[in-house]
Order: C-alpha cells, then structure tokens, then sequence
C-alpha cells in the first residue's frame, strides 16, 4: 500500500486555549493536516520551521521573543539556498491585530487572518493553503516557476495596499536621531546617516565621520524613516538609498551592497534582492 502524503504545520501563539480552538477548527475543515508541534513564543517557532520538518506555518503577531513577523523574516533570511533544498513553509498569519496585513503580505504571506476566525473564513484559507501545497507535490522542479509566479502576484497585491498609503505623503518623516558617541549626546541628521544596524539593545548609527549608538528598535524606526530614501535590506539593516553605489552578488545568490563613504558591505537578504536587481 503506498503511504499518503500529508502535509505538516505548526502553529505558534502564546495563548493556549486559542492554539487548541485553531486546532480543532483545522481538524474539522481539512482532516489531512497534520499539526505536529504547537509553540508559544518566536525563538522556538524559528528554531522548529529551520529544522524544515513543516509544510505549512500558522504564525500570531504578537508573541514573547520574536513577532510573527520577525519570524518569517528569520526563516526566509536563514533558510538553505542550495538548488536541492525544499521551499520555506506557507506563512499564514492568524492575529488580533489588523494593522499588519502589508508588512505579511510583503513576505510572501499566503493569507492573513484576523480572530476570532469563523469556520467559513478558515476553509478560504485551507482552500489556498492546499491548492499551494498540492502544487508543490506535483512536481517539485516546478518549484522555482511556482514562486516567481508566486512572488508576481504578491507583490501586486502588496502594491495595490500600499497605493493609499503612498498617497498621502508622511510630512513628519524623522529628520534627525538622537544618538550616543562615547559619554556625548548627539543629533545626527538622518540624511547623513548611511545605514542603521541592529545590534544586541541599540542600533548602530553609521556615518562618514563615526558609529553612533541609539536605544531604539529596527522596527520601531523604520516606519519614521521616509521610504524614498531608507529602505530596509535585511531584519537587522536599514540602508540610505543615496548612499548606495552598487549592488555586489558574491558567491551563489547572496548580494551585499557597495556604500560610499564606508567600508561597511552590508548583506541583502533574499526578501529584498528584487529592490537592486536592476543595478
């Protein structure tokens, strides 16, 4: 008898009756699921979805350690390039909190889903989680095909959320940070500034003159940094656009990028290459 084939998730949410009330709902709409592991927190979840033991990832936003953002961001950035490794898991966010449907559909998010999540919303998504994963057993050399179709349309329809916003221009853009260089206290205009990088507590302010330090997230800073000009290019480096002088491949697929004024390389993760290929 030959063996069924049946795909494998995880789902990661620090609320324990929500985790088992999204399991029994799953078991009831697509009976085949089989949901292996169950975590509380973004550290495990990273540490389970690497090990590529999962097909399918059911993520919340807000969790201890690392947001559900964060981790798809980790798995994507970590995961293996070579031309045998199998595709990243489908990342479905189930969440709160509605505010963050862009920055899940920027990475490739197959759905995004705001609790409580109704029977008939949850067999929508069954029914694209599926369609994706039986795909993907057809024909396994078809893979690369599938996700350039797929990274196609997600990223039309990441730009089509994002017209509104871009139709009304942000007049409070940040224009300078307040950051530390030894025991003194500085205001650096953030058009000087040639990247940020997240490190341990701080982010580390680069310029041409010196590094300075700063006690604020990556996160919490991008959105204040005006877009035409900062662009993030990997989860711990934000990078000013007019400092770029080219964009470098170095071995494989990865690119690191050639900044005036600094020998800094910084790498560009695979969820932002597309932002320098014409380069």
């Amino acid at each position: 008898m030959i063996n069924e084939v049946r795909p494998t998730a995880l789902i990661a949410d620090d609320e324990p009756l929500l985790v088992q009330a999204l399991e029994k709902a799953l078991a009831s709409v697509w009976p085949e699921l089989l949901v292996t592991s169950k975590v509380g927190n973004g550290e495990s979840a990273i540490s389970q979805l690497l090990s590529g033991s999962y097909d399918i990832a059911f993520l919340d936003i807000q969790m201890p350690g690392h947001s559900g953002i964060e981790v798809v961001q980790a798995v994507i950035e970590e995961w293996p390039e070579t031309e045998d490794a199998k595709p990243t898991p489908l990342f479905v966010f189930v969440t709160a909190h509605d505010e963050f449907a862009i920055d899940a559909f920027e990475l490739a998010a197959i759905d995004y889903v705001v609790k409580p999540v109704s029977d008939n919303r949850l067999k929508k998504t069954v029914e694209r989680l599926s369609q994706s994963w039986q795909v993907r057993q057809v024909e396994p050399a078809l893979n690369t095909l599938v996700n350039q179709v797929n990274e196609f349309v997600l990223e039309s329809r990441k730009e089509e959320q994002k017209q509104e916003k871009k139709s009304t221009p942000n007049a409070d853009w940040l224009e300078a940070v307040r950051a530390g260089i030894g025991d003194t206290v500085h205001m650096i205009p953030v058009k000087e500034v040639i990247m940020f990088e997240a490190s341990d507590k701080y982010v580390v302010v680069h310029t041409a003159q010196h590094e300075a330090l700063i006690r604020e997230s990556l996160r919490n800073l991008l959105p204040r940094l005006n877009p035409a000009q900062f662009r993030q290019i990997h989860r711990s480096t934000i990078v000013n656009l007019d400092y770029v002088l080219a964009a470098l491949k170095a071995g494989g697929s990865k690119m690191t990028l050639k900044l005036r004024d600094t020998d800094h390389t910084p790498v560009v993760s695979r969820l932002y290459r597309h932002l320098f290929k014409a380069m």
